[in-house]
């Protein structure tokens, strides 16, 4: 699991800032089990004269503890009206609270969620953890080419109180892979295509996913003339940097069984398929020099397939899936 993120029962003895969440128009008053009375009517006052903070989804403030206490401030979020916890993306949630947090240039915090505030959700443990991945997608930042004085400071840990936290630590690991896979889409395709070509593509998901237990199998260039995938074939045909295919294969689920019906679905791998131009000037039809950088993210779909894969087999899924990218470099020779 990341460090990021954690789940205990007990709030620690320092913090920077305690995490409190309110429906609209709201107080603190569900908190009287967490906040001491001196705080409670403090930070009340505040919510009170504070006309811009109304409570509504993705609000935040930040109230300032004078008193006596384990952390510095308490930071209020918004969640909206309490009858419209439908309409709260929880994830979404998350991420703006982690952006709060790192405006306050906040080291460490931990969250609390009042009972009465879980209640008002489907599932109150759902909302715990769709947060979590909220927080944990929002730190992503690609800085590979950055000094390390350019990168931004972030946020050390975000720890969640609840009752039952082990059961939410363990539940949070597959979310925590899940966000692996989402950050390895990202990095794919967030660099440069010089620094990406089909090649170098392939080897890399490669090195990445072999010592996981998937499949891998590359088809270059003479390959795909070999096979006849000829239309795959033209589209890199001009570029220096040859297309590949690259074959995924994650084998978690049952074996067909012997005698099985050929008509039968059983064990059958589910096949998904990504687009993987890793660079694309439009062939002779040549774009125009706005937005041509943003052509290094043609082969999103390859990038998404391939973080879908490294998923799965960091959660050891018990499912059978076959992750097809054909990589190309779409440039006039």
């Amino acid at each position: 699991m990341a460090k990021l993120i954690d789940f205990t029962t007990s709030l620690p003895k320092q913090l920077d800032t305690l995490v409190l969440a309110v429906f609209e128009d709201g107080n603190l008053d569900v908190y009287n089990d967490v906040l001491s009375a001196e705080v409670l009517k403090t930070s009340n006052d505040i919510l009170d004269a504070d006309e811009s903070f109304t409570g509504k989804d993705g609000q935040f403030l930040s109230v300032p503890v004078v008193a006596d206490a384990p952390y510095k401030r308490i930071l209020v979020c918004g969640l909206g009206k309490a009858d419209k916890t439908a309409d709260v993306d929880t994830v979404l949630w998350g991420g703006k609270m982690l952006s709060a947090l790192q405006t306050k240039k906040v080291k460490k915090a931990c969250v609390i969620l009042a009972c009465d505030v879980l209640k008002a959700f489907e599932n109150g443990n759902d909302l715990i953890l769709h947060a979590a991945l909220g927080v944990r997608l929002a730190t992503y930042t690609f800085d590979q080419y950055k000094k390390s004085d350019e990168k931004k400071t972030e946020v050390e840990k975000v720890t969640f109180i609840h009752d039952d936290a082990a059961s939410l630590k363990n539940a949070f690991k597959d979310y925590d892979h899940q966000a692996e896979g989402i950050f390895l889409a990202r990095d794919l395709a967030n660099e440069p295509a010089n620094m990406l070509t089909p090649e170098i593509f392939a080897q890399r998901v490669k090195k990445l996913l072999e010592p996981l237990g998937v499949t891998i199998t590359i088809l270059d260039h003479k390959a795909l003339q070999k096979h006849g995938m000829g239309a795959f074939w033209n589209v890199g045909k001009g570029s220096d940097n040859k297309p590949c295919l690259l074959l995924m294969h994650w084998n978690g689920g049952k074996k067909p069984a012997k005698g099985r019906s050929k008509t039968s679905t059983e064990s059958v791998p589910l096949a998904i398929i990504g687009k993987g131009v890793t660079f694309d000037t439009g062939g002779i039809s040549i774009k125009p020099a706005g937005g041509m950088d943003d052509m290094k993210m043609d082969m999103a779909g390859a990038a998404t397939v391939a973080g879908l894969m490294y998923t799965l087999a960091l959660r050891k899924a018990k499912t059978n899936v076959l992750g097809a990218c054909g990589w190309a470099e779409n440039i006039v020779s």
